[in-house]
This record gives structure tokens, C-alpha cells and sequence, in this order.
């Protein structure tokens, strides 16, 4: 089953749609939504077309309709966006962004990183995080290391947990489907005038799959259990002083087929926790608001195999403070300074100092531009100053916005790079604690265009980055030994034609290569996509369909895996004010793929649910 024949199926289906809706009545259409404000680009809410940055928003109520139960599930179906997965339910899912290493993605929750100082690269693991606490997730694509620092060579991703808003209220789902699965969960949260505040806890169980495919001989199922509490809440102290915090736990055990096979079983238990506390300052007269703000992030997994344990721990701690100062409605100045102190349970410890500065000026109608520079001094591996520039250019007359952006990424080594040493594997003179930054150049260019009254988004990006110095595994300890060039396009398309329906699509073509190598990059597919139709076809049905398509990507140079299309199909239904029912398909093609090589995906699959308001 090929991308070809299912994409074009449901793109002429939505065409026709799409078409006949345009010519409809206008007074009985809606719009594109305008009012987009992001966060993450330039560390400020900045409306959408003042952002020259490549930037995709997601947010809870597009993640309800879809039924996604992982962020990996939405981070999939974002352009720009690879997810690989070493077998579902729990396996350890790793994301890349325009071909850059899934070490070289930065992840924020509520503001405060969450990547794991214990693993090999700094990566996060997507695999246990849930999405019923989160309000918004948005990617910036390219190098975002002058706001951000080191992790954020290749993009950001930024994830805000929801607030309380209103009485207090509760609302709750639970759900069932295939392969023993269960999942459910309740939320507590409301707010008066001066405090809002949310409880929320989850939970989901499956007796899984077999982590090693079922094509290749394995036969048995590897359970998976997840449980996520999370917390949030927020005061206004005073008319200008406002103080926020919010805290998630989450738990998690899985187990997997140890090194893609089904010779014996191991397990993996996962405890994180992230926590966050904000004050904002606001002085003469709102022209400048003062941020402090305190992180805390820490993740333990202890891996048990063959009847021995490996315990792994890395934690950070993190203090920052940022002025945004707005003399003037044109100009719109940001500063701040960060230290953060990173640990390990290996006995390793280090700590940056970082110094940032931007300035957005807006000269006349239409018109954003945006300059930013950092410092950033790391006690282990130096100091790395990294610049950003971007402009954005709206055309109000004819709906047109152009953006352009050019910046720099780096990424300091790993605490497992710096002190890993294998004699056995060739390693005679110890760990390479020399190990110098990754570093990138990247840049991008775009148009959006908005066509029929506003009603339909059709976007094009052409982006092109190079990494030097990137580290990798050689002769026992690592090595910077890497050069990696990509480019590529990015198309994006989102429609509202009408009140009942929702269209969109996106496809990436992109070109990546390591050292001058023949082969596209590993698990980095030529080509990729999504499509989302969802319809409502009553005030209370809502039908929807959903396509991901992965081209075929290289797992080693002698190792290709083959392309794939999943389908999945969507419903629900609102009973009345309080309650909802919803079903959902997966795979209806029952279509066998592989998302990383050996490892095996589900079949065909079926999970109904209710939700109470």
C-alpha cells in the first residue's frame, strides 16, 4: 500500500470538498485561524505573522479531535518532524527535526528542559509523554541556540500544560481497544480572579506487542504501564506581581525484547519529574516585565537484563532571570541570564552561565524584524557565542506573508561522551574529554499565502543547514568526527471551507547527508507527510481521517527500510452537555511497516472511549 494511492484517495476527496465549498455562501463559512499567537521564537507572544521563524502550533483541541493519546502521535504528524520508535507501547521513541540528531532537539515543558543528561546524546524520550495535561505544543524548526543554548542546534520543542479556568470543575475519559489496552483518566481545576489551579492524573496499561517484529518470529507481548500525575497553578499577587508553578510525575514500566530480538526479555522502568516556578514583575507602567523564574528536572530509568540492573539518573537545576522592555509599540527589547547546573548518577556534574539579548523592530506596518545574541560558558567544554536574525513581511492587501530567517545552533557534548572509554573496543588513552561543541548554520525562506476571504493556508519553506564537529562513536569513545548537510522543502496547507469541515497537509522532501556520503542520512526519510480531514457532520458527530506516510529511510548503509501509509479513521459523539463517546481505527489498511529495523508495529486496531465534561 503506497503513499501514492491512499494521499491521492484522500487528497482528491478533500479537493472536492474544499472546492465546492469555497463557492458556497460566505455568510455561512468561517475562517483560517489569524489570531495564532506564539511563545517559543522569541521568548514573547508574538502574533504569528510577525514570526520569521519556522514555527507549527498544535493545541489541545486539535489533539482531542485527532484522539492522540502520545505526544510522539502529534510530533508525527508535524512537518518537518521524524519520530522513530523501537517497538510501541513504551519502546523509546527519539525525534529529529530537519534531519538534526534527536540529541540536537531541545525540549521544553512549561518552559524548563527536560532532556536527559544520562543518556547517550542528552535526548528525550517521548515514549511515556502523555497528552492529557497539555494546553499547545509548538516546534520551531532550524538552529535556536541564541535563545535557547546548547540542545537546541537542530529546533525546539515547546509543550505548555493546561491552567484552570472557570468554577471549579471535573471532567474525566476512559477508554479500552486492542491488545489488552486500557487508558483513563480525571482533572480537577477551575480559577476565580486571582488564582487558577489544575490536578490532573492518567494512567494507561497494554499487554503491548512484541517488541521484536511478529514477521521475524516474536511471539510474545511486552506489557507496557504508564502513570502521569500533573499540577498547575498560578496567582496574582498584586495588580503587577504574578507568580505561576506547575509540577509533572510521571512513572512508567515496559518491557522490551532486548537488541531487536526475542531471545529473552528485559525491562525498563522510568521515573520523571519536571517542575517549574515563575514570577513576573510588571513596572513602569507595563513597559517592563520582569521574569525569575526556577527549574527542576530529573530523570531515572533503571534497565533490567539478564538478570542484572543498570541504574541511570540525570537531573538539572536551573535559574533565570529575562527583562522585556517596550518603549515604544515598534520596538520590543529581551535580556536576560541563565545558570544551569547538570548531574548525572555517574558522579558528573557541570554548569553554564549564559548571557542573551534580542531586539524586534517593527518600522512600519507589516514589517518584523528580529537580531538576537548569546554567550554561553559551559565549565567542561568552553564558551560558544551564537547570533539569529529573522524577518517576517505581511502583506495585508493581498494576505500574503513572506519570512526568512538565518541563525546558529551548538551543542556540547554529552556527560556519557565525555567519559566514555571501552578498552576492550580499542579506547587506550581514556575518555576524550576534548571533545569541542557541535555547531550549525542554518538558514530558511518562506511564503504564506491566504486565498478565498481568508479560508484556506497554502505555505511553502526552503531551509538548508550545516553541523561541523559532530560527535560520534569511534574506536571505543567518541570522536568529533561528523559533517552534516541538509536541505530541503516543506509544504503546508490548512483549510476551513466551511463550518463542518477541517482540512490539512503537510509534505517534506529533504535532502540529508553525513560527511559527503552517498546515502540519505539514517533514519531520516526522503520524503514524509501527513493529511487530516475531520468533518462535522452534526452539532454533535465529528468523523475524521488521518494519513502519515514515512518514505524509505536508511537504518545502516546496508540496511534500507521500505516506505509506509497508515491510515486511521475517527469518530464521536456528544450525548449531551457532560458527556461524549468516540471511537477510533488505526492502520485500517493493517499496512506492515517498521519504524526502526527488527522492531515491529501494530496491526490493524480498535479503541472506543468516553469522556465526561
Amino acid at each position: 500500500m503506497t503513499f501514492v494511492k491512499y494521499g491521492l484517495l484522500l487528497s482528491a476527496s478533500a479537493f472536492a470538498l474544499t472546492t465546492a465549498a469555497f463557492a458556497a455562501d460566505p455568510e455561512k463559512t468561517s475562517t483560517v485561524k489569524l489570531d495564532t499567537i506564539v511563545v517559543t521564537a522569541t521568548k514573547t507572544e508574538t502574533p504569528i505573522e510577525q514570526i520569521g521563524s519556522s514555527v507549527s502550533v498544535i493545541t489541545a483541541v486539535e489533539i482531542e479531535e485527532r484522539q492522540y493519546q502520545f505526544a510522539l502521535d502529534v510530533l508525527r504528524a508535524m512537518p518537518g518532524v521524524q519520530i522513530s520508535q523501537n517497538g510501541s507501547f513504551g519502546g523509546t521513541a527519539s525525534i529529529r527535526i530537519r534531519g538534526a540528531a534527536s540529541g540536537q532537539t531541545m525540549v521544553l515543558i512549561d518552559g524548563i528542559e527536560v532532556n536527559d543528561p544520562s543518556g547517550t546524546s542528552n535526548s528525550f524520550n517521548f515514549a511515556n509523554l502523555d497528552v492529557y495535561s497539555i494546553e499547545r505544543i509548538e516546534v520551531l524548526r532550524g538552529p535556536q541556540s541564541t535563545l535557547y543554548g546548547s540542545d537546541a542546534l537542530g529546533g525546539v520543542v515547546s509543550i505548555t500544560t493546561k491552567r484552570g479556568e472557570g468554577p471549579l470543575s471535573f471532567s474525566a475519559f476512559a477508554e479500552t481497544g486492542s491488545y489488552g489496552t486500557s487508558r483513563f483518566g480525571g482533572t480537577a481545576a477551575g480559577s476565580d480572579e486571582k488564582v487558577n489551579y489544575r490536578l490532573s492524573l492518567s494512567t494507561v496499561r497494554s499487554s503491548g506487542i512484541s517488541k521484536f517484529d511478529e514477521n521475524l518470529g516474536g511471539a510474545e507481548a511486552d506489557s507496557y504501564e504508564n502513570q502521569t500525575f500533573s499540577a498547575a497553578a498560578g496567582i496574582d499577587i498584586s495588580s503587577n506581581l504574578r507568580a505561576q508553578g506547575s509540577f509533572q510525575y510521571s512513572l512508567s514500566e515496559g518491557e522490551f525484547d532486548n537488541s531487536g530480538s526475542d531471545s529473552y526479555d528485559a525491562l525498563n522502568e522510568s521515573r520523571e519529574i519536571t517542575a517549574s516556578g515563575k514570577i513576573d514583575w510588571t513596572v513602569l507602567d507595563g513597559m517592563l516585565v520582569n521574569s525569575f523564574e526556577a527549574g527542576y528536572s530529573r530523570t531515572s530509568r533503571d534497565s533490567h537484563s539478564g538478570g542484572f540492573t543498570s541504574p541511570f539518573m540525570g537531573k538539572r537545576t536551573s535559574l533565570s532571570y529575562q527583562a522585556t522592555v517596550t518603549p515604544h509599540d515598534f520596538i520590543t527589547l529581551v535580556g536576560g541570564a541563565e545558570t544551569e547546573k547538570t548531574e548525572t548518577g555517574a558522579d558528573y556534574s557541570a554548569t553554564t552561565n549564559s548571557l542573551y539579548g534580542q531586539v524586534q523592530v517593527i518600522p512600519f506596518d507589516g514589517l518584523s524584524l528580529v537580531g538576537g545574541l548569546r554567550h554561553d560558558n559551559h565549565d567542561l567544554t568552553g564558551v560558544a557565542n551564537t547570533m539569529r536574525f529573522t524577518g517576517a513581511y505581511h502583506l495585508e492587501a493581498t494576505a500574503t506573508t513572506f519570512r526568512a530567517s538565518w541563525g546558529e545552533g551548538f551543542k556540547t557534548a554529552s556527560p556519557f561522551q565525555l567519559t566514555a572509554c571501552y578498552t576492550s573496543y580499542g579506547c587506550s588513552t581514556g575518555p576524550n574529554e576534548d571533545l569541542l561543541p557541535e555547531e550549525s548554520i542554518g538558514w530558511d525562506a518562506g511564503i504564506e499565502q491566504r486565498l478565498f476571504d481568508d479560508r484556506l493556508s497554502v505555505e511553502v519553506n526552503y531551509f538548508s543547514q550545516r553541523i561541523r564537529n559532530q560527535i560520534d562513536y569511534q574506536g571505543g569513545r567518541y570522536e568529533n568526527l561528523d559533517r552534516v548537510n541538509s536541505k530541503g522543502w516543506e509544504f503546508i496547507t490548512t483549510a476551513r471551507p466551511l463550518n463542518w469541515m477541517e482540512v490539512s497537509a503537510n509534505y517534506t522532501f529533504q535532502d540529508t547527508h553525513e560527511n559527503d556520503a552517498s546515502n540519505q542520512l539514517r533514519r531520516t526519510p526522503e520524503q514524509a507527510g501527513s493529511a487530516h480531514l475531520t468533518v462535522f457532520a452534526t452539532d454533535d458527530i465529528t468523523l475524521g481521517a488521518d494519513l502519515v506516510y514515512n518514505g524509505e529511510e536508511y537504518e545502516s548503509s546496508t540496511v534500507m527500510l521500505e516506505s509506509w501509509t497508515r491510515v486511521d479513521l475517527r469518530g464521536s459523539y456528544r450525548i449531551n452537555d457532560n458527556f461524549d463517546v468516540y471511537a477510533r481505527v488505526e492502520n485500517l489498511f493493517n499496512e506492515e511497516y517498521q519504524d526502526i529495523y527488527r522492531y515491529g508495529t501494530p496491526d490493524l486496531s480498535g479503541y472506543i472511549g468516553i469522556r465526561i465534561h
